[in-house]
């Protein structure tokens, strides 16, 4: 007979949406990024049917 510890790690995975308008400016795009934490990793650009461009970052926190 054999015994193994099996430990299980959940990963919470948060997206988060820029949505860069057309015509905007610096410092509104400044604003927006703001919140955005500074290990997020970029996961995708994606257009809207207005044309607007919308980045998407990702951030990962392990829960026991």
């Amino acid at each position: 007979m054999e015994y193994h510890k099996h430990f299980e790690t959940i990963v919470v995975r948060t997206e988060h949406r820029v949505k860069l308008y057309i015509g905007g400016s610096a410092a509104g795009l400044r604003q927006a990024i703001a919140p955005i934490p500074i290990d997020a990793k970029m996961i995708d650009i994606d257009e809207d049917k207005d044309g607007n461009t919308i980045l998407v970052f990702q951030t990962e926190q392990k829960q026991p």
